[in-house]
């Protein structure tokens, strides 16, 4: 979900250093508003989610080969089993500690959400998206706001909103 990209950010990449954001604009801001576009009439374009990829790797890569018209690659998830050189993108602690994708890290970034600026930027992430960016990602906006709610965090933090950081 967006939440999980900003708490992702969040933790990994800045820690409290939250003028780190702003490096991450176009992450946070331009990426989504990309993706929310319609893309049916386009060709070579392939809807990959996060959430599948590591809940049902072995079948989500299965229907990406199949789309793009290669040989199925059955060992491509086993990404810890060949001696990769260190993992520069993304989250490199969770590559290089693990051998393939895990399923439970798909619902991390829901225990972030107590940490109350995380709670607080995701509140205001949620405002900056607006509802049809966040629909057209594919994701319930209603459902983000229960669950901003369910996640509450026992003390409030007096903070900057995050479009301050970006």
């Amino acid at each position: 979900t967006p939440f999980a990209v900003l708490c992702s950010i969040l933790n990994s990449w800045t820690n409290t250093d939250l003028s780190l954001l702003k490096n991450y604009k176009s992450d946070l801001e331009i990426a989504p508003k990309f993706l929310s576009r319609d893309f049916s009439g386009e060709k070579n374009v392939i809807k990959v989610r996060y959430e599948n990829l590591i809940t049902q790797p072995s079948a989500e890569m299965k229907r990406i080969f199949l789309e793009i018209g290669v040989l199925e690659e059955e060992n491509c998830i086993e990404y810890g089993d060949f001696g990769n050189p260190d993992w520069r993108l993304g989250d490199q602690r969770a590559v290089n500690e693990l051998s393939r994708p895990n399923a439970q890290r798909a619902l991390l970034w829901k225990e972030q959400l107590r940490d109350p600026i995380a709670h607080r930027f995701c509140n205001d992430y949620l405002k900056i998206l607006g509802r049809d960016t966040f629909l057209s990602l594919g994701y319930d906006f209603d459902r983000a706001i229960e669950e901003l709610t369910e996640y509450q965090p026992a003390n409030e933090v007096f903070a900057e909103p995050l479009q301050h950081y970006l």
